[in-house]
């Protein structure tokens, strides 16, 4: 039996909760103090490490290829920094993917094996709801102060957590995957996922982000036709009448969602030289304006041409934002040229700043590690990282801090913790 000291289990104890409380900090927008908790975790980190010694640091020989998978985007920014003129640019970028690097690094010692699964999916979980409540509040005190409705949908749900719609939604997403996995496990009441469920399906509609409110939508659509497939079918029916009512009641409720969609609709056509604004759910739609489906594939359209320009290394991080401002110049792409736009796609911009050899490796990462996850039957890994592949589509979502925390802890704890795990 080993008997461990006072400041080892004072040390142990100050580790579980950081991890613990790490979600809180960041999804309530407490992002200069999460930074702190990054800082006690590779502190802790090291002291650990130096306690156990070479032996237990050989647990990064077994987990290697995990910790790589996970990194990737962040080794890939780094390297790309060496052909990048604007080198500063290049070095500001990848502190945003640092965590990428660090919460994998952390899975490997053996205090993490201390900490349950089931907690960290809870701190998450919670933290989520904590921030869609509060974002609810904030919209909704300025509704009744301005008599504005749109303080109710989108952005404004979220500027109260210093986030955008877009990331509280793949939090909402995520989460909803986590209440089924604890409701599955016996961890989660039925009424308490009912209760959550239904609060984050309202929340995910008035985010409206579109692409990501269909993933969650069907998300819960499958769950239920896995739930359902052997009841009765009068039981199936009522299930389905009370999600059309439930949707429909949405739409009538808060019909500027619809109007999200509606907009996309407007007009298939663009042309750069366009500088009216976007189509906004809060005001009048117009086929003259812009809409969120032609302004991406106006984006990618100027990206594709620097991609075909620089195909097999890409132009670097450090220059990415200034390639694609010279190429909205050369497009006379005005309203981009206005807005400073990114492009909006992971994959692309990843193709874009390493090319075609660093696509290839972005891509096998998740090929390699998704493998390895089927095999040890480590479904709750796959699912989540299922909601990260669809929301990289439409956004640049690890080019951003809020973006880069989800992603890095639930696939790491989700990975490292998972009993299935060989």
């Amino acid at each position: 039996m080993v008997v461990l000291s006072k400041y080892q289990v004072w040390a142990e104890k100050l580790f579980k909760y950081t991890i613990l409380s790490y979600p809180f900090f960041v999804l309530l927008g407490f992002h200069r103090e999460s930074n702190w908790i990054a800082g006690i975790l590779c502190v802790l980190f090291l002291y650990f490490a130096v306690r156990h010694g070479p032996k237990k640091i050989r647990l990064l020989k077994r987990d290697q290829l995990f910790i790589l998978a996970i990194s990737v985007p962040l080794f890939l920014s780094f390297v790309s920094i060496l052909w990048s003129v604007d080198m500063h640019k290049g070095i500001k970028s990848v502190e945003t993917k640092a965590l990428l690097f660090i919460l994998p690094i952390i899975s490997l010692i053996p205090q993490v094996k201390k900490i349950s699964l089931d907690s960290i999916l809870k701190s998450f979980l919670i933290a989520t709801l904590m921030a869609c409540i509060f974002g609810s509040i904030s919209g909704f005190l300025q509704y009744l102060e301005t008599g504005d409705s749109g303080f109710l949908y989108s952005d404004n749900l979220a500027y109260a957590t210093q986030s955008q719609a877009i990331y509280l939604s793949i939090s909402v997403n995520l989460s909803f995957i986590i209440i089924i996995y604890l409701f599955e496990n016996g961890r989660l009441k039925l009424a308490y996922l009912l209760a959550a469920g239904l609060f984050l399906i309202i929340m995910s509609f008035l985010l409206a982000a579109r692409l990501s409110m269909l993933a969650g939508f069907a998300i819960i659509g499958l769950y239920s036709l896995y739930k359902l497939k052997s009841t009765p079918l009068k039981v199936r029916l009522t299930v389905l009448i009370g999600f059309i009512v439930l949707a429909l009641s949405l739409s009538i409720v808060f019909p500027k969602t619809i109007g999200r969609f509606r907009s996309l609709a407007s007009s298939f056509n663009y042309s750069f030289d366009n500088s009216n604004g976007v189509n906004h759910f809060n005001g009048e739609i117009s086929p003259e304006n812009w809409n969120g489906l032609t302004l991406r594939l106006a984006i990618w359209q100027c990206g594709l041409e620097l991609v075909a320009e620089n195909l097999w290394l890409g132009i670097g991080i450090g220059d990415y934002k200034q390639a694609l401002i010279d190429k909205y110049q050369e497009k006379k792409f005005k309203y981009a040229l206005q807005q400073c736009f990114g492009i909006h796609n992971q994959y692309l911009y990843y193709l874009l700043t390493t090319g075609f050899i660093g696509i290839v490796l972005f891509l096998y990462s998740f090929y390699h590690i998704s493998l390895k996850a089927f095999q040890n039957k480590n479904y709750l890994y796959l699912l989540l990282l299922s909601v990260f592949l669809v929301s990289f589509i439409t956004e640049s979502v690890l080019n951003k801090f809020i973006g880069v925390f989800p992603y890095a802890y639930l696939l790491t704890f989700s990975f490292s913790l998972s009993k299935n795990r060989n």
